[in-house]
């Protein structure tokens, strides 16, 4: 949920950017300027008459957010599996052995003058 609301919040502050450029146009063109308050009583009036709608939009970014985690979970947990050994053709559930490398004794070599 933390991440779902990082990303509304950061989609909101670029959206209220563009949206104050855009209110910034309006002023200068048909000289209609809306104050601070107004601004906010318009936004309050919306959540509170589509309450239900801005709900069910937040579910459904975190539904996607959290299938999305549940599948990249999944997909790296089948990767590790013993399952995914017996789809790639190996006939053992347990991979083979690694040869260990056993270090050589060097003779030592004589001197003869």
């Amino acid at each position: 949920m933390i991440g779902t609301i990082g990303r509304i919040i950061y989609l909101g502050l670029w959206l209220g950017l563009v949206g104050l450029l855009w209110l910034g146009v309006v002023q200068l063109i048909w000289g209609h300027a809306y104050t601070g308050k107004q601004l906010f009583e318009l936004l309050a009036d919306s959540v509170d008459r589509d309450r239900a709608i801005y709900l069910a939009l937040f579910c459904g970014l975190e539904l996607g957010a959290m299938s999305h985690y549940l599948s990249d979970w999944l997909a790296s947990a089948f990767k590790r599996s013993p399952l995914m050994n017996r789809w790639r053709g190996e006939t053992s559930l347990n991979p083979p052995p690694k040869s260990k490398k056993v270090p050589l004794k060097r003779a030592k070599k004589s001197r003869v003058k």
